[in-house]
């Protein structure tokens, strides 16, 4: 997710950015084994993101906290963490302006559930 990327490799044909296994991890983790918040990472991470490529990484973070709410609903966020959540349209619209081209389309598929990580 943090990788300088153009856009152009020949990989990300294969392998687009990994919104999709990033849920699939999500929803698999046994419920009883501890791994943390992944909601409050991301929140976390989101608020204080630093460089290199800020603000893509940023909206990148926020995406994967947008699929951790959509899989993993009953993780609470942080209440003491005072900061304004994006909302999914917000999200998606950094990731069209800062991403790879096709990067929003990819992650909104993967929040609607159109692209296959079950």
């Amino acid at each position: 997710m943090g990788a300088d990327l153009r856009g152009d490799e020949p990989v990300l044909g294969s392998w687009p950015m990994p919104y999709a296994a990033m849920a699939w991890v999500l929803c698999e983790v046994p419920r009883d084994l501890f791994c943390g918040n992944p909601r409050v990472h991301f929140q976390h991470y989101a608020d204080r993101m630093n460089e290199p490529r800020k603000t893509l990484r940023t909206w990148r973070a926020w995406a994967c906290w947008a699929i951790t709410r959509r899989v993993r609903p009953e993780l609470p966020g942080d209440p003491k963490h005072d900061v304004r959540e994006p909302s999914e349209a917000e999200i998606a619209d950094g990731l069209e302006r800062y991403g790879l081209p096709g990067e929003a389309g990819w992650w909104t598929d993967v929040l609607e559930g159109r692209t296959l990580w079950r």
